[in-house]
């Protein structure tokens, strides 16, 4: 996108760079990952579907670079579902713990981010997961 006659807008200038990602299992994912954020002007990457559970380390799916914030399932967390963020390491966050709720199927993960020279903002990332067969009609 041309601004002016010669100056070409550059999107990662300013701003912050948000991306959502439905990896569907990050830990079969996770070499690709790190690839792709290695040369990536991303800021906040949310996963959803990562099916990450407390059987999986931090330093499995860590992304230099990133911290990570996860929202894992107790029980049979590697069958579906589930939240989290990679936060890019010098970006001043809270996660918002007063917002995790815990509704049937509802997954859902917020943070607050704070910058230099403007005011705080949610970043929210959620996932609606199937009970059983016979409800993913309703989805498809």
């Amino acid at each position: 996108m041309l601004i002016g006659e010669n100056r070409k807008f550059n999107f990662f200038n300013r701003g912050l760079a948000i991306t959502c990602l439905n990896i569907n299992s990050l830990t079969a994912h996770i070499d690709e990952l790190k690839v792709y954020m290695r040369d990536s002007k991303i800021i906040i990457l949310a996963i959803n579907e990562s099916k990450l559970d407390n059987t999986i380390n931090d330093h499995e799916v860590y992304i230099p670079g990133y911290e990570t914030v996860r929202r894992d399932r107790q029980i049979n967390g590697r069958k579906g579902g589930r939240v989290c963020f990679y936060l890019r390491s010098n970006l001043n966050f809270k996660v918002c713990k007063e917002l995790m709720i815990d509704i049937d199927r509802l997954e859902c993960l917020s943070i607050k981010i704070s910058k230099p020279h403007s005011r705080p903002f949610l970043v929210s990332t959620w996932y609606v997961g199937v009970l059983d067969e016979s409800a993913s009609d309703l989805y498809r």
